[in-house]
């Protein structure tokens, strides 16, 4: 039987199923485009010209057109993709992170400290997200930074979990207890 390495296995997937290629190009093509916005806009984002306010798609050097303050339309998506991708990834990566240390060291130490990361993450599901969102950016006040850290919060508690029931589910494996008993 031969191996084959998880980028052969990706790619036969992708062969076989057009559509999520199809997807993965333009995702690909989307974060290339935030990570080159400074080279590729055609002018800067919030640069008007008041001359060219209202510019309809296609028009002269405005490919989608100007705003009502005269900003190129193309300028401002390239731009904004930056932000949305932001938005998107680090709540997502910061909470995962988060939560991996809190559930392994729930799971890892003693009775207390495992109640108590356990029950604070349990206080945090006993809230529906979006409030849960909504009350911390609340409290934090407006911004980008702040809207961050909301999301990061509600991402943190399943993340928690998860990685708490995959130690403790693991931790109380034969071989673990086999090694134990090995003197490791």
């Amino acid at each position: 039987m031969v191996e084959y390495s998880l980028w052969r296995r990706g790619g036969a997937f992708l062969r076989h199923d057009p559509l999520t290629a199809g997807a993965a190009l333009v995702l690909f093509i989307v974060a290339l485009a935030a990570i080159l916005a400074p080279a590729i806009s055609p002018y800067p984002p919030n640069e008007p010209h008041i001359a060219d306010r209202l510019a309809p798609p296609g028009s002269d050097g405005y490919v989608l057109g100007t705003d009502g303050q005269g900003r190129d339309m193309l300028s401002r998506l390239i731009w904004g993709t930056r932000t949305s991708l932001a938005i998107g990834l680090v709540p997502v990566g910061t909470g995962a992170v988060m939560g991996l240390i809190l559930g392994c060291a729930a799971a890892y130490s003693g009775r207390f400290v495992d109640a108590m990361v356990m029950r604070v993450l349990d206080v945090f599901f006993g809230l529906p997200p979006v409030l849960l969102a909504i009350l911390v950016a609340a409290c934090l006040g407006p911004g980008l930074a702040n809207m961050l850290v909301a999301l990061t919060v509600i991402v943190v508690p399943p993340m928690g979990r998860v990685a708490y029931q995959t130690v403790t589910t693991i931790k109380e494996l034969p071989f673990i207890e086999a090694a134990r008993s090995s003197g490791a």
